[in-house]
């Protein structure tokens, strides 16, 4: 049975967390510092940087992160709400 959205709460609000610091955020190296937070999500199919990297992209869709390129990876900063 799929997760729900609502499962990756406390991954999701760590991911933010991570960005907001200005931690590495590659997914392999995210998936190395929250592994208590990945591990009900990995499986036979989905390691632990792949869980994070749909995180990413979720939050990315949700409007919450933007990517950012640099010659080595991307990186993730977060969105601010513009004032209304």
């Amino acid at each position: 049975m799929p997760h729900k959205s609502s499962d990756y709460a406390d991954l999701d609000a760590a991911i933010l967390a991570g960005i907001a610091s200005g931690e590495v955020t590659r997914a392999s190296a995210m998936s190395a510092r929250y592994t208590a937070l990945v591990a009900p999500f990995v499986t036979e199919k989905k390691e632990g940087y792949r869980v994070i990297d749909n995180r990413l992209q979720a939050l990315r869709k949700a409007g919450k992160i933007q990517a950012t390129l640099n010659e080595r990876f991307a990186s993730w900063r977060l969105v601010v709400a513009a004032e209304e």
